[in-house]
């Protein structure tokens, strides 16, 4: 595991939403959560690997390394940070140099009143499932659907 040594520069919230405000075509968001976390709620601009696992992580790292000049900026993020930890030492080991990981991950960035990147809802790993990231009501829009009869849900999986 010496991925984790490599780890990518940890950024404070107020810094990502400058990161993300002045972000250019040389800079790409990614999410490191599973799809149903992803469609729940995710950055503006932020693009998802398509995982089902977290194991399968070390194969869309390849694949990223092979579609992406490896001079690009890389943001990742997750729900607490932990899952960037290891994610963004695998980026650098495929040779993207400047990788910078949301310190604290969503939940540390829902904690401070300036959250306009966010879109839609965060999921959670207890019995409420879904929560809103802040108490703004623009910010909390249902962006997800049900994943069997289309309505707008709050939950991937609603009927």
């Amino acid at each position: 595991m010496l991925f984790l040594s490599k780890s990518g520069q940890h950024v404070s919230p107020v810094t990502w939403n400058q990161m993300l405000d002045n972000k250019d075509e040389n800079t790409v968001v990614v999410d490191v959560r599973n799809n149903y976390e992803w469609e729940l709620g995710h950055f503006k601009d932020s693009i998802h690997p398509n995982l089902t696992r977290f194991s399968k992580f070390s194969e869309f790292a390849k694949r990223f390394s092979e579609e992406h000049v490896r001079e690009m900026k890389v943001m990742m993020y997750c729900t607490g940070g932990i899952r960037c930890e290891l994610f963004s030492g695998m980026l650098k080991d495929e040779g993207f140099d400047e990788v910078y990981q949301l310190e604290g991950g969503i939940l540390n960035y829902g904690s401070q009143p300036d959250t306009h990147n966010w879109r839609g809802k965060m999921f959670v790993f207890d019995d409420r499932l879904v929560v809103p990231l802040s108490q703004l009501e623009d910010e909390n829009q249902m962006i997800s659907d049900c994943g069997h009869c289309g309505v707008p849900a709050d939950t991937v999986y609603n009927c």
